[in-house]
């Protein structure tokens, strides 16, 4: 990732959209691997339209643009951008650890390559989000929402997304989440 950006936020001002950009790449025959990839992008990329955000005067839609590829479709050059690699692993040294986010690099347990909730949720900290504080459900809470039933993607979450490629350096760098950066359609 030659700019060290894990996903861009675009602005569109012309169409008055945020779409929200990443890619996933996978090892180029692992099937389980892309398809449970595949399966945690399809969650975010559904909400796109769903959630709006005020810019200046003008509502504005967001949308998610995020894609799996295989690391064959990496360009040689490395002018690819907002890459993350996602990969299937058999166990972690905890045993109740089901998947772990580390910068641009996504670790799910093989026996939960299927379990949208825990491959969807590592998606949400390649995007910089974090497990929230203060009572918060869904989708980001450290089980996924598993014990209290919520899977949502907030309003919230959404909102820290856009917040964290608007201001990548006011985030604690202990934080083991994505980074993101935005740009303006064109640029």
């Amino acid at each position: 990732d030659p700019d060290g950006r894990d996903w861009v936020v675009v602005f569109d001002h012309e169409n008055k959209t945020v779409t929200i950009e990443a890619k996933y790449v996978v090892k180029k025959g692992d099937e389980d691997a892309k398809k449970s990839a595949e399966n945690a992008v399809s969650v975010w990329n559904s909400l796109s339209g769903e959630y709006g955000l005020k810019v200046g005067k003008d509502n504005y839609i967001v949308n998610f643009d995020l894609s799996v590829i295989d690391d064959s479709e990496v360009d040689a050059s490395n002018s690819d951008r907002n890459l993350n690699t996602y990969r299937l692993k058999s166990s972690f040294s905890n045993p109740n650890v089901r998947g772990e986010t580390n910068r641009n690099s996504i670790y799910v347990l093989a026996s939960d390559k299927d379990d949208f909730v825990v491959s969807s949720h590592e998606v949400g900290h390649s995007l910089g989000l974090i497990h929230p504080i203060g009572g918060q459900k869904g989708l980001m809470e450290e089980d996924g929402g598993m014990k209290s039933g919520h899977h949502e993607i907030t309003t919230d979450n959404v909102r820290n997304i856009i917040d964290l490629a608007l201001h990548p350096y006011n985030r604690d760098p202990n934080w083991h989440s994505g980074v993101g950066g935005y740009r303006e359609k064109g640029t």
